[in-house]
């Protein structure tokens, strides 16, 4: 196979013809009609056919004579064809002879082009051929992989040509609307958008073709189904490749934002919820870094006399907005959380209001990371406004807790014993009457578990009307709603406690009715004053050291018959009015209960 001239990026053909002085000379004008061409010629058509099979990616075009001794040109043309169906390599048949018979079989047979030999003109014309028909093939080729690819996307593809008519679709298009593709193709996008998307669409095409536009854009359009259905989708939509200056149409991928645009939906539901949350909460909400306030919200600024705006104090510091005596000790804990991501605060503060005022407030702070840097977020409240209120929902919360507790493990074990026994009793092998004793017994039980877990769950109630009690006449006057058989009562306090006086005689009469139920039947009590409160002692034989703090659970007891629910009772009942009990050891050696001031005094002025 001689070759004729040659550089890179050439376009290299191969002629084959029996006559080597021809060969050459259409190798010479070839190259003078375009030099880019690199002409290698054979004289023999079966060698040829050998050596491209041997390497067919060496040759982008084979030109070849029609008339030849070994084998025509129709023969090496249909050889090639067989060895290479797929048509991937130009064939131009040249021949002296002019047939139109010719003509029709070489077509038919697979060549790209039929050309008439005659003067140095035609090699201009045969050289036009060359490059078209390489030019169309590689087009063919490059659209056949650009197909195959698109068929296996997932995503949506379409094809527009220069009059904005669907060419082409994949089947992923064809699923999204719902059309055919024998619908679609030939269609315009009327057919899945309306006059709105329509518009977007060429808009976005115009953009691309503009002078200084871009090769692709993106933009959001909304299709509509052939059900019926409006489908948001993202378009990214770019032009297909020039013919010469010749815009030939626009190729899209749709993609289905749908569960996109539902994520959208429910973020800005719950960003809209937050900051509501935020905007209205009955706290004051705020954000600091380094000291200076970076974020807070409308409850914060109200707090401290600004208008209840979020944001108003956003830029100052934090510091200044409580009393100088303390500022530096709210510095000093800002600073140890913002420098601990785990640690925490809450303290009381005075805060400086901006009327001139102050308020007392509780702050709370936490550390947390802001844009890579330390930083706190935290609540302030209102003390004077909050501060009772949430005690007593967190004690009314507590006892609740217990209550529940109870009634579901304490009074189920006599229940289950007298379901029990009752069925016993309906047997006939079963002691009917002990059986039934025991359930009379298993009944009384519970009765008193619920009347001392009712006056449990009453006595919890936080105490709103005090009065000023007298210590010697309630302590005497309860001792006679006890059965103490043989006690004595030995009362030596004068004081006045502030307190309701109905519901303190719980505490009297449930302490009376455990040192004469521990102590025995001839136990002495005595009532006497403390420094802050009172106490109730007896001479028995005391409470382990131990036991002391156990003694006001509910449900404990030693005694075999107790409920438990007394020495509780008598918790609730001081815990209710702000006071705290302790149980330690009398002056003989028995139990004694002191009752002293806690969150509210005792003791008061008659």
């Amino acid at each position: 196979m001689a070759r004729h001239g040659g550089s890179a990026g050439t376009l290299r053909v191969l002629h084959v013809d029996d006559d080597p002085a021809f060969a050459r000379m259409t190798a010479e004008f070839l190259q003078r009609a375009d030099d880019r061409f690199e002409v290698l010629t054979e004289t023999d058509p079966r060698v040829a056919l050998e050596q491209l099979t041997e390497d067919v990616d060496a040759v982008d075009c084979v030109l070849s004579d029609y008339q030849m001794p070994a084998m025509d040109g129709l023969e090496l043309l249909r050889a090639v064809r067989t060895r290479f169906p797929d048509g991937a390599l130009p064939f131009v048949l040249l021949t002296g002879r002019g047939s139109e018979e010719v003509a029709a079989d070489a077509l038919n047979a697979g060549a790209t082009s039929y050309v008439q030999k005659g003067g140095p003109d035609t090699y201009e014309y045969v050289a036009r051929r060359i490059r078209e028909d390489v030019q169309h093939v590689r087009a063919a080729q490059n659209s056949a992989w650009f197909f195959t690819l698109v068929e296996a996307l997932d995503d949506p593809v379409y094809v527009l040509d220069n009059e904005g008519r669907f060419t082409y679709v994949n089947e992923a298009m064809s699923e999204l609307v719902g059309y055919g593709r024998a619908e679609l193709v030939g269609s315009d996008p009327s057919i899945i958008k309306d006059e709105a998307a329509v518009d977007t669409a060429e808009r976005n095409l115009g953009r691309i073709l503009s002078a200084d536009g871009p090769d692709s854009v993106r933009f959001e359009v909304t299709v509509e189904s052939k059900s019926g259905d409006r489908i948001p989708c993202e378009d990214h939509m770019g032009v297909l490749p020039y013919e010469g200056e010749r815009f030939q149409g626009s190729v899209g991928v749709l993609r289905d934002v749908t569960d996109r645009k539902e994520r959208e939906r429910a973020l800005q539901e719950a960003k809209d919820r937050y900051q509501l949350l935020v905007e209205q909460n009955l706290l004051g909400l705020y954000i600091a870094r380094g000291g200076i306030i970076v974020y807070h919200n409308e409850r914060f600024g109200e707090l401290f006399g600004s208008p209840a705006e979020s944001n108003v104090l956003a830029g100052e510091s934090l510091f200044s907005l409580v009393e100088a005596a303390d500022r530096d000790r709210l510095a000093e804990n800002v600073a140890r959380v913002e420098a601990d991501q785990g640690a925490s605060l809450r303290e009381p503060y005075i805060g400086r209001r901006r009327d001139g005022g102050t308020v007392n407030v509780e702050l709370l702070a936490r550390g947390i990371e802001l844009d890579d840097d330390p930083a706190v977020i935290g609540t302030v409240v209102d003390v004077n406004d909050e501060t009772e209120r949430l005690w007593q929902l967190r004690h009314e919360r507590d006892r609740l807790d217990q209550f529940t507790s109870i009634v579901s493990h304490d009074l189920r074990n006599p229940l289950n014993v007298a379901q029990g026994h009752l069925e016993l009793a309906r047997t006939e092998d079963g002691a009917t009457d002990e059986s039934l004793s025991t359930v009379a017994d298993a009944l009384v039980r519970m009765d008193e578990l619920l009347n001392e877990l009712l006056t449990l769950a009453r006595q919890g109630e936080v105490v709103s009307d005090r009065e000023a009690v007298d210590l010697r006449s309630v302590a005497e006057s309860t001792w006679g709603n006890v059965a103490t058989a043989d006690a004595t009562l030995s009362v030596t306090a004068e004081a006045h406690i502030d307190a309701d006086p109905g519901r303190v005689k719980g505490v009297f009469e449930n302490l009376y009715r455990n040192s004469v139920e521990h102590a025995g039947h001839d136990v002495t009590v005595r009532v006497g004053t403390l420094d802050d409160g009172f106490y109730v002692e007896d001479d028995g034989p005391g409470i382990p050291p131990a036991d002391r703090d156990r003694v006001f659970e509910s449900g404990y007891t030693t005694a075999g018959d107790g409920t438990g629910f007394g020495l509780a009772i008598v918790a609730e009942i001081v815990e209710a009015h702000g006071w705290r009990i302790a149980a330690v050891e009398g002056r003989d050696g028995g139990s004694r209960f002191e009752i002293r001031a806690g969150d509210r005094p005792v003791l008061c002025e008659p």
